[in-house]
């Protein structure tokens, strides 16, 4: 990755990445979070690759804010929202439920070394010295491949999955849930006779 593909990297990173109209499309939402999990991963498994941290201390906050803040929204989106809502309407012919106990060990890994590199990280910030330089590339290695593991089972049948099994109020449900750990507050317009919201206004 050239310079020039950082600084584009750098941005994407750093921009925000939902838009108040996209919970009402939660599992769109949830695969572009995805998509920008992958670029995230690109960037680290480099960092790990070149085993030079200093060049690239520009990018510590950015990278923080996506461990610290970013990653843990995401995965309670998941863990309290998309994960049981999907175990109530997956039939038992899916295999959700092999899925769902592998994704579950594999959230528990990514804090595990999510909170080693956030540590690692913020020395680097502070231009404090490693005691081992070597464990934060292994750190960032293992979450990357993690990672990555982890998005290609949910984008290969867990998004596939809900897109099948949840309905209009599962969704509706979700999305409400999701901006309100964002601090944005939906507000139902228009519920037809089976309490489905046809329109919703958004309002931070």
């Amino acid at each position: 990755m050239h310079n020039s593909d950082n600084l584009n990297c750098q941005k994407v990173l750093a921009d925000s990445l939902f838009t108040p109209d996209q919970f009402l499309r939660p599992l769109e939402a949830i695969r572009l979070e995805h998509d920008r999990q992958l670029l995230i991963c690109e960037r680290l498994l480099q960092l790990a690759n070149d085993q030079e941290l200093g060049p690239v201390a520009q990018e510590m906050e950015t990278l923080l804010a996506f461990l610290t803040r970013d990653l843990p929204l995401h995965a309670m989106d998941e863990e309290e929202d998309l994960f049981p809502l999907m175990k109530l309407r997956c039939h038992p012919g899916d295999g959700f439920d092999a899925v769902l106990a592998q994704l579950e060990f594999e959230h528990s890994v990514e804090k595990v070394l999510a909170f080693h590199i956030v540590i690692d990280l913020q020395e680097i910030a502070g231009a404090r010295a490693l005691s081992s330089s070597m464990r934060i590339f292994a750190d960032l290695r293992s979450f990357t491949e993690c990672q990555q593991r982890h998005l290609a089972w949910e984008n290969g049948m867990v998004l596939p999955l809900a897109g099948k099994w949840l309905t209009p109020a599962d969704l509706a449900e979700m999305g409400r849930n999701m901006a309100a750990r964002r601090g944005i507050t939906v507000i139902p317009q228009n519920v037809d006779s089976h309490g489905f919201s046809r329109v919703w206004a958004l309002d931070r």
